[in-house]
C-alpha cells in the first residue's frame, strides 16, 4: 500500500513538545490505516495462564501471578493513567478542563488539560478601535506556562464597551442584577439591512471578532511566547452569555422553551423575532468560523449551535469540523429528555451523530459543570462527579470543564483520571481500550418496558403517581424517588432514579452487554459514597436463571477481525465484594470459545475492589456464548454485583488520525 506523505512540523514550547499537521481531506471518511500507523511493541509469547496485569490499568508490580481457576489476592478498586507509548492517537487536549477561576496547578494532575479564559469585549477595547490586549495575554499565558491548553472566550451582551452606545447602537436596559445593558443587536440605522455600517453593532462586533482572531494567531505561533501553540480553540458568544439568547432579566430561566418573554425582548422595541435572532446567529457565527480558517497552528472555533435542531443541522453541514458547545450534557447524567426527545436542548440529538467521527471528521465539544453546589450532587458528590464524567465520555465529549473547587477536590481524582484516559477517542481502531459502566436506566416513558397498564398513564411525564409506583417497584433494588415536584422536568434538588425520557442503559465505549435486562438485574445505590461506583450496577439473580452476563468487543476495536492472539490485552473488573460467592471472567480465547481467565473469591469487605488479568491468547471472535467475547459467570447462589468492564492494550491502535488533517509524532 502506498504511504500518505505527512507534511510535519514541530512546536516548542518550554521543553513541552506539542505537534501538529495537515492530513487527509476533513470530508472523506475515516480511511483504513496504512501500514507503518499502527502502534506496535515487540510480540509477547502466548501463554494460556493468564498473570495479574502489569500495563494499562494494570495491578501494582508486586501482586503475584496465579494459575487460571485460582483467587489472586484482589486490589482496591482505582482507575488508572494510561500508559505512555511515545505515540499518540489522539489529540493531547481532550480531558478535563478548567473554568471560572485560576490558580489550579496542573502539578500532580496529569489529567488537568486545559483552561478556559474569559474576559469581556469591554475588557480588551475600551475605547473605540484601540485594543488593550494586557490582561488577555497576562491570562494566557500564565496557563500556558503551567503547561496547559488554552480555549478563549470573549463574552459581549453585558460586557460590550460603553462607548459603543454613543456610537449609534441602541442600549437595552433590563433588571437583571438590578441593572443591566444589552446592546440592540440588530440595528441597521441607514436601512440598508446590512446591519454592518459604522454605527451599526455587527459592524463593531465584527471588528472586535477580527481583530482578536489575528492577536491570538499571533500569539500562538510567535516561539518565544508561553502561549506558544498552547490556544487550541475560541468560543464564539454572539449574544447575552455564552449561551444561545439575546438578553438576560432578573428571575429568567435562560431556556426559550420555559420561559418564551424571559430573553427575547417580546413586547418591548427591541423584541427579536426566532427567524430574526436564527439568522443573526448563522451570519455571526459563520463569521467567526472564517477568520480561524487559515491560522497556523489551528486554533478551533467552539459554537453553541445546541440550542435547536435547525440551527445545530445547519452549523454540522456548513460549518464543517467546528466545535460544540454540549450544554446541559456536561452538568449532569440523567438529565430528563436527555434521549430520544427531537425538540429537547441539548438531547440526544446534539452528540449521537458526533460521538465519533462524522464523515470522517472530528466535531470536538466542550461543556462545565457548574452547578456542583444544588442538592442533587450534594446528596453524594464522589458518584455523582464520577457517573457525570463517564455520562460525557459516552456521548463523546472531548472536554469536561469543572470549577476550581472541584478541580481541588481529590475526592474526584479518579474520575476525572478516567475521563482524561478516553475523552478525545473518536473511533474503536485508535482507542487503548472499550468499557462499559453497568447501569439501568427508568425512564417513566418506556411504556413497553413499563405498561401503562401496571404502573399508570404516561401523560408526558407529568403522572406523580407514575413515578412513584415504578421507584416502589423497584425499591427493593434500591431505586428511590426523593423529589416529586420535578415530574418531567430534572431535579437539582434531589436524586431521583426514575426520569422521563433518559438514556436507558448501561453507558459504553464499544463494549456492549448482550441483553442486559434479561441476563442481570439492575441496581441503584450500592456500596459506599466514598467510593466513586455505586451510583450504579448490576448483579447476577441466580433465582430467576440470570447467572451469565455476556458481553461484545466493537468488531472494529480489533480492525473487523478476531485478535487471534496477536497481542495480550488487559481486563479489569470492579466489583463489590459484598458475601463470600465466587465467580468467573471467561474470553474467547485461541483453542477455546468460553476460557476461564480468572475466579474470584469474595471476602465481604463491603468494598469494592478490582480484578485485573492480563491474557496473551485472545481470539475475540464473537465465538463465546450468545456471539459474545467476554462473559462475567456466577459460579454459585450469590449474586455478585459488578460496576465496570475494561479491556486495554498497549500496542495495535493506530496511531496519528486525528479527524482533522492533524497527525501525531
Amino acid at each position: 500500500m502506498v504511504r500518505r506523505i505527512w507534511y510535519i512540523w514541530s512546536l516548542l514550547t518550554f521543553g513541552v513538545l506539542l505537534t501538529a499537521c495537515i492530513g487527509p481531506a476533513s470530508n472523506v471518511p475515516t480511511p483504513t490505516p496504512p501500514r507503518g500507523s499502527i502502534a506496535t511493541a515487540p510480540s509477547a509469547p502466548v501463554t494460556p495462564v493468564p498473570t495479574a496485569s502489569a500495563a494499562v490499568n494494570a495491578t501494582p508490580a508486586s501482586a503475584t501471578a496465579v494459575p487460571a481457576g485460582i483467587s489472586p489476592v484482589p486490589q482496591p478498586a482505582q482507575p488508572a493513567e494510561p500508559g505512555t507509548t511515545g505515540e499518540r492517537a489522539k489529540p493531547d487536549y481532550p480531558g478535563i478542563w478548567g473554568i471560572w477561576g485560576d490558580g489550579t496547578s496542573k502539578e500532580g494532575k496529569p489529567w488537568y488539560k486545559g483552561q478556559i479564559v474569559t474576559i469581556g469585549w469591554d475588557a480588551i477595547e475600551p475605547v473605540d478601535n484601540h485594543f488593550d490586549w494586557t490582561m488577555l495575554d497576562n491570562d494566557i499565558n500564565t496557563v500556558a506556562a503551567d503547561g496547559l491548553y488554552v480555549m478563549v472566550l470573549v463574552y459581549t451582551g453585558r460586557q460590550t464597551p460603553e462607548w459603543i452606545y454613543g456610537a449609534g447602537v441602541p442600549r437595552v436596559q433590563t433588571d437583571f442584577e438590578r441593572d443591566s445593558s444589552y446592546p440592540y443587536y440588530l440595528n441597521d440605522n441607514n436601512g440598508d439591512a446590512d446591519g454592518d455600517d459604522p454605527g451599526e453593532f455587527r459592524y463593531y462586533f465584527k471588528r472586535m471578532i477580527a481583530s482578536v482572531a489575528q492577536h491570538l494567531n499571533q500569539l500562538n505561533s510567535t516561539t518565544s511566547l508561553p502561549s506558544y501553540g498552547r490556544i487550541i480553540a475560541i468560543q464564539g458568544p454572539v449574544g447575552a452569555s455564552g449561551d444561545p439568547h439575546p438578553y438576560q432579566v432578573a428571575g429568567a430561566t435562560d431556556n426559550k422553551a420555559e420561559d418564551k418573554n424571559s430573553s427575547f425582548g417580546e413586547g418591548t422595541q427591541y423584541a427579536i423575532s426566532d427567524n430574526a435572532w436564527q439568522d443573526y446567529e448563522k451570519e455571526m457565527f459563520h463569521y467567526y468560523y472564517d477568520q480561524y480558517k487559515a491560522t497556523q497552528p489551528k486554533v478551533h472555533v467552539l459554537l453553541n449551535i445546541a440550542d435547536n435542531k435547525q440551527l445545530y443541522d445547519w452549523g454540522i453541514t456548513q460549518l464543517p469540523g467546528i466545535w460544540l458547545k454540549y450544554n446541559r450534557v456536561g452538568d449532569r447524567y440523567q438529565n430528563n429528555r436527555e434521549f430520544d426527545d427531537a425538540d429537547a436542548s441539548s438531547g440526544s440529538w446534539v452528540w449521537d451523530s458526533v460521538r465519533e467521527f462524522h464523515n470522517g471528521v472530528a466535531y470536538r465539544s466542550r461543556s462545565e459543570m457548574d452547578l456542583t453546589d444544588q442538592g442533587w450532587f450534594t446528596e453524594a458528590p464522589v458518584w455523582n462527579m464520577y457517573w457525570t464524567n463517564l455520562w460525557d465520555l459516552h456521548t463523546g465529549m472531548d472536554m469536561h470543564n469543572i470549577l476550581a473547587a472541584d478541580l481541588q477536590n481529590p475526592a474526584f481524582y479518579d474520575g476525572f483520571a478516567f475521563y482524561s484516559k478516553y475523552a478525545g477517542y473518536k473511533d474503536p481502531r485508535d482507542s487503548i481500550g472499550v468499557w462499559i459502566a453497568l447501569r439501568d436506566g427508568l425512564d417513566m416513558a418506556d411504556t413497553q418496558r413499563i405498561p401503562e397498564s401496571i404502573y399508570g398513564p404516561e401523560k408526558r411525564g407529568k403522572n406523580s403517581e407514575r413515578y412513584l409506583t415504578i421507584a416502589h417497584a423497584f425499591a427493593p433494588y434500591g431505586a428511590q424517588q426523593n423529589d416529586m415536584d420535578a415530574l418531567n422536568k430534572t431535579s437539582w434538588a434531589a436524586l431521583n432514579d426514575v426520569g422521563w425520557r433518559i438514556y436507558p442503559g448501561n453507558y459504553q465505549m464499544w463494549l456492549y452487554q448482550k441483553d442486559p435486562n434479561e441476563t442481570s438485574q439492575g441496581l441503584w445505590r450500592v456500596g459506599p459514597q466514598d467510593q466513586a461506583y455505586g451510583r450504579f450496577a448490576r448483579r447476577f439473580d441466580h433465582a430467576h436463571g440470570k447467572d451469565r452476563m455476556a458481553f461484545d468487543i466493537d468488531a472494529r476495536f480489533f480492525f473487523d477481525g478476531p485478535l487471534n492472539g496477536a497481542y495480550p490485552v488487559t481486563i479489569r473488573v470492579v466489583y463489590l465484594d459484598q458475601g463470600s460467592g465466587q465467580w468467573a471472567l471467561t474470553y474467547d480465547a485461541v483453542g477455546n470459545p468460553d476460557k476461564t481467565a480468572v475466579v474470584v473469591t469474595k471476602t465481604n469487605t463491603g468494598r469494592w475492589k478490582e480484578q485485573t488479568v492480563t491474557i496473551s491468547d485472545g481470539y475475540f471472535g464473537n465465538r463465546g456464548p450468545n456471539q459474545t467475547d467476554l462473559s462475567l459467570l456466577n459460579l454459585d447462589s450469590d449474586d455478585d454485583i459488578f460496576h465496570m468492564i475494561e479491556l486495554t492494550r498497549a500496542t495495535g491502535y493506530r496511531i496519528g488520525y486525528f479527524g482533522e488533517g492533524e497527525i501525531a509524532q
